[in-house]
């Protein structure tokens, strides 16, 4: 399952950076077309959602094969997650650290299974 998510994560990050620096390519140039642009907006921000709905539906799947313990141990783990972002973005600067593109060195990338032995089935 998690591979099966990393595999497509990469994927979908890769297009949408490929649709950005199109997106670059085109606001650069004067003559650009606006339908142009406003159509390579479009893409980047379709393959952005559905690169969310595809770790939302991941997540879903994944919380559906926990035992009642694990999920309180994975939300009480989220939790401590999210406050370390709440903190870092205190100071000035990406609370996310780095650059490089859509959910880049994520915290939640490849860790919601992390620690958490699943249930069978």
């Amino acid at each position: 399952m998690q591979l099966n998510l990393d595999k497509t994560r990469i994927k979908s990050e890769a297009d949408i950076q490929v649709a950005e620096r199109e997106l670059k390519s085109l606001t650069e140039e004067e003559k650009s077309d606006l339908g142009a642009i406003e159509a390579k907006l479009k893409q980047s921000a379709d393959l952005q959602v559905a690169l969310r709905m595809v770790s939302i539906k991941a997540r879903r799947d994944v919380y559906a094969l926990l035992t009642p313990e694990q999920r309180t141990k994975e939300k009480t783990e989220h939790e401590k997650v999210m406050q370390q972002h709440k903190d870092a973005g205190k100071g000035y600067g990406n609370p996310h650290g780095g650059t490089g593109g859509p959910m880049k060195d994520s915290p939640h990338k490849g860790g919601m299974l992390k620690g958490l032995p699943l249930q069978q089935a």
